[in-house]
């Protein structure tokens, strides 16, 4: 607390503004917080829009047609294997069972 006490001075001016040991007024510093604050709220809008974008599917649509056709196809082609290969895997566990004489033949 005394070193940042020291480091603020009361300027000779008629003003009576504070001066900080750097040589900038507390008035020039607010300004610089001030402008810093405007390009930070800048910033945050921009990756907000960017965040909304990023998971807005009929903006995606619109912009990326082919990508999404390309996506939706392959998640279809997947679901289509995965069911093929969920109905050889209850083939052969019923074959299995069969040959282990615990399924009648049907």
């Amino acid at each position: 607390m005394k070193e940042s006490q020291a480091s603020i001075k009361q300027s000779s001016s008629s003003t009576g503004t504070l001066a900080l040991a750097g040589g900038d007024s507390v008035t020039e510093l607010d300004a610089r917080a001030d402008a810093i604050r405007a390009h930070l709220r800048g910033l945050l809008a921009e990756l907000e829009s960017r965040w909304h974008r990023a998971f807005d599917w009929r903006w995606q649509l619109r912009e990326h047609p082919w990508w999404v056709g390309l996506g939706l196809a392959a998640s279809a082609s997947a679901a289509v294997a995965g069911a093929f290969q969920i109905v050889k895997n209850r083939q052969r566990a019923r074959r299995k069972r069969r040959f282990l004489g615990l399924l009648p033949r049907s």
